[in-house]
């Protein structure tokens, strides 16, 4: 009867010796569910996340923290600290004290307002007799992808024309809204139609435009040169979850620049020694004499040509129906690309 017995203590008065542990957020549902090992308590969902909002819209998730263990435990809890995420609805066992009997469960709701698409991140704090943790809130659009070419060349225009090019934009990720804006401030102050961006020689359209998933758009860029050479301006493209990225609009302005290059094999210099007759030696009746020249095309666009004999030089007509002469070229017509060098025959046959 004098023997010493052991015996465990109520767990009621149990002393936790353990200091409490606070915890990060921790941004992945199983990281929750391996720190709720070490509680009584368990949380359902492990990870509040909201996905799919729109801007000013209002959003809410139940969640229910239920004690596991055999007694009644007290839990008190720490709301989120930004405004997006609010916690309504909260409701206790008892409605005197903060305990929680065996298999019963704390409830409340998690409201989150939605003030654009931007991804946002808070959490609660569950402070127990036995330690800490926290429950991750989540706020996640799924985030658009966009395939859009950068740069968005527009090739070559002659000064003075001008070029129309429409590039394909898809969007393979989530929905979103999208804007283009000019890299310098000042040139964004310019722009009057809201419709359109004018920037430099390019005017590019629509300039602000809404892409659901999957869905694609064109975006038409008009490149009117007013120089020659290599142009660009650099644009900005912003989703309305507040990302961006540049892009560049490209082209070249381009003047005529035909040049002889050579006459019968022999180069020559025509800008430094123009000439605007060629001779041909004694021919006799029926026969052919030939000569060549080589004209070289110097710009970078394909320039169409259409060669044609008049008897008279007639700057005030043009036409290009051949005149009963002695005098024929090959080839009569084509295209001479940009860079390139054609040779061309001209026979002189007498009658």
């Amino acid at each position: 009867m004098n023997k010493k017995i052991s015996y465990l203590k109520n767990p009621r008065y149990k002393v936790n010796k353990a200091p409490i542990l606070m915890t990060t957020a921790s941004a992945n549902s199983n990281e929750v569910v391996q720190m709720q090992k070490t509680t009584s308590f368990r949380v359902e969902p492990t990870l509040v996340s909201f996905v799919n909002y729109q801007v000013n819209g209002i959003y809410e998730i139940c969640v229910k923290v239920t004690n596991n263990s055999t007694v009644s435990k007290r839990i008190k809890f720490i709301p989120p600290a930004t405004e997006m995420f609010t916690v309504r609805r909260v409701k206790y066992p008892s409605d005197k004290t903060g305990d929680v009997a065996p298999g019963m469960s704390l409830t409340f709701a998690v409201t989150f307002h939605a003030p654009s698409f931007a991804d946002f991140d808070d959490f609660i704090t569950f402070i127990t007799e036995e330690n800490s943790f926290k429950l991750p809130l989540r706020a996640r659009r799924e985030p658009p992808q966009i395939n859009l070419v950068n740069p968005m060349d527009c090739l070559n225009s002659w000064l003075g024309d001008r070029v129309d090019m429409a590039f394909r934009c898809v969007n393979t990720g989530g929905d979103g809204g999208f804007k283009f804006f000019c890299d310098k401030d000042e040139d964004d102050l310019k722009q009057t139609d809201a419709d359109s961006i004018k920037i430099g020689s390019f005017t590019l359209n629509p300039a602000e435009f809404y892409l659901y998933s999957g869905n694609a758009i064109d975006i038409y860029v008009t490149f009117n040169p007013e120089q020659e050479g290599y142009l660009e301006e650099k644009l900005i493209l912003a989703c309305d979850n507040q990302t961006s990225e540049y892009y560049r609009v490209v082209g070249k302005g381009a003047m005529l620049d035909l040049d002889i290059v050579a006459v019968d094999g022999k180069e020559v210099d025509f800008k430094t020694n123009p000439f605007e007759t060629m001779y041909f030696e004694n021919t006799n009746p029926t026969s052919e004499s030939i000569r060549t020249i080589k004209i070289k095309n110097s710009s970078p666009i394909s320039v169409p040509y259409h060669w044609s004999v008049y008897r008279q030089k007639n700057s005030e007509t043009i036409s290009l129906a051949d005149e009963e002469t002695h005098y024929r070229i090959e080839p009569d017509q084509g295209k001479i690309s940009g860079g390139e060098t054609i040779e061309f025959k001209v026979y002189f046959c007498p009658q």
